[in-house]
């Protein structure tokens, strides 16, 4: 039996556990870093991901950027199947476009056939602050192919003009066979700084099935 302390104001304190019949859909934090040089970051159902709990999971990005100052760098995603790592092959389609605040600049590109899931771009002042991006990224996995949606923006600390919005999306499409478990986050160059949680994604009615 649950123990419930019923407070003077008529609130409740030491609940450790909801019976199922309450609703509880939403946000689970399973993990979070705050990277300085992390080269690859990965989840895994080895580590943090557990599809019998969760189909869909958020990733919430705080100020990540390239570590170094490349003008050119791209933040990016693969996935694992059966636990390793697909960085071949041209099952990978993704898009992006980038509208910023100085002079209404607009920039897009995207691949129908590609080694891995582009994000957007970061750093591309080339400075030594770099650009940040704060965003969330839905990702949904199924058996055998994995989608990921990227919203949020991009700033530079040394000029307010460099405020950009990012929306993005990207997916791998395998074969029957295989079993898409992973994912894996990387920076084109350099290393990922910055800080990145992940949360497990309930529906409504505070399960995993679908919605």
């Amino acid at each position: 039996i649950m123990a419930i302390i019923k407070a003077n104001n008529n609130t409740l304190s030491s609940v450790t556990a909801l019976p199922d019949a309450i609703s509880t859909g939403g946000l689970v934090h399973l993990s979070g870093t705050t990277h300085t040089a992390t080269a690859t970051l990965d989840f895994t159902t080895s580590g943090v991901l557990d599809f019998s709990k969760y189909k869909r999971y958020m990733i919430r990005v705080a100020g990540v950027k390239d570590n170094g100052s490349a003008s050119s760098a791209y933040f990016r995603m693969r996935v694992f199947n059966s636990g390793s790592i697909v960085d071949t092959g041209t099952n990978y389609k993704w898009v992006y476009h980038r509208h910023r605040l100085s002079s209404a600049s607009t920039s897009a590109s995207g691949s129908t056939g590609s080694s891995y899931m582009d994000l957007g771009p970061s750093n591309y002042s080339g400075s030594a602050t770099g650009m940040e991006h704060t965003y969330e990224i839905f990702v949904d996995f199924t058996p055998y192919y994995f989608t990921a949606v990227c919203t949020g923006v991009a700033y530079q600390h040394t000029s307010t003009s460099a405020l950009s919005i990012m929306n993005s999306a990207g997916a791998y499409y395998g074969h029957s066979t295989q079993t898409v478990d992973g994912i894996r986050m990387f920076m084109n160059t350099g290393s990922i700084e910055g800080r990145i949680d992940i949360y497990g994604l309930l529906n409504s009615i505070g399960n995993s099935a679908d919605w």
